[in-house]
């Protein structure tokens, strides 16, 4: 099921140039040198092996992109992706508490390395049940088309998503020492609130932008 969720939240975000590329850099470097510091060359050896692949890529997927990952890109990523975070959580859960890399809140760790993929997953399956529609029904529902609406350009949008995406890793830097039962509402709380935030703000501009536009 994790797998699953983690792969297919990848591929949903993969609907701008560079996104899902970018967000691929910033899990695959956390995680490869994650591993690389614990002394697990394997994975991390297929975290940055996929990470070259990644960066190669943009070099051609950046705004304005030449070529295109596809689902057979995205979902590839997404579950390999998916494995290092569980491989992830396994190996920090069995580390010692003296460990300066260990996270206490080992499944918020996984949580908070694809917490856009996964906020974005939710809501818009949220959205697409509540319009009494199937949630793999395809729309301009994702929080990519938003910020798209507000007049932003695909380089943009994907410097803010992505910057948000860092954060959230360097949040949970911080609180590597707390509890799950404190680290994940946190997590949680801050996600709702920003994307709350999101729509907010969206619908403010879409609406201006609206009103200067011929009938």
């Amino acid at each position: 099921f994790v797998l699953l969720a983690l792969t297919n939240s990848f591929n949903l975000i993969d609907g701008l140039d560079g996104l899902a590329g970018t967000v691929a850099t910033i899990v695959f470097s956390f995680l490869g040198f994650w591993f690389y510091t614990q002394g697990i060359e394997s994975y991390a050896l297929i975290a940055f092996t996929f990470l070259g692949g990644v960066f190669a890529f943009l070099v051609f997927n950046w705004y304005p992109a030449k070529i295109f990952m596809g689902d057979t890109g995205s979902l590839t990523l997404g579950f390999t992706m998916g494995a290092l975070i569980i491989a992830f959580i396994e190996t920090n859960a069995a580390l010692p508490e003296t460990n300066f890399w260990r996270f206490t809140p080992v499944f918020t760790a996984g949580i908070a390395l694809m917490i856009f993929p996964l906020y974005d997953m939710a809501r818009v399956f949220a959205r697409r049940i509540m319009r009494g529609q199937g949630p793999m029904t395809p729309d301009k529902s994702h929080v990519h088309h938003f910020l798209l609406r507000m007049g932003l350009k695909h380089n943009q949008v994907t410097l803010v998503l992505a910057s948000i995406q860092i954060g959230f890793v360097l949040i949970l830097l911080i609180m590597k020492d707390l509890s799950d039962h404190i680290a994940l509402p946190i997590i949680s709380i801050l996600a709702l609130g920003l994307g709350f935030r999101l729509d907010q703000v969206t619908v403010k501009y879409v609406k201006k932008k609206v009103a200067k536009e011929p009938r």
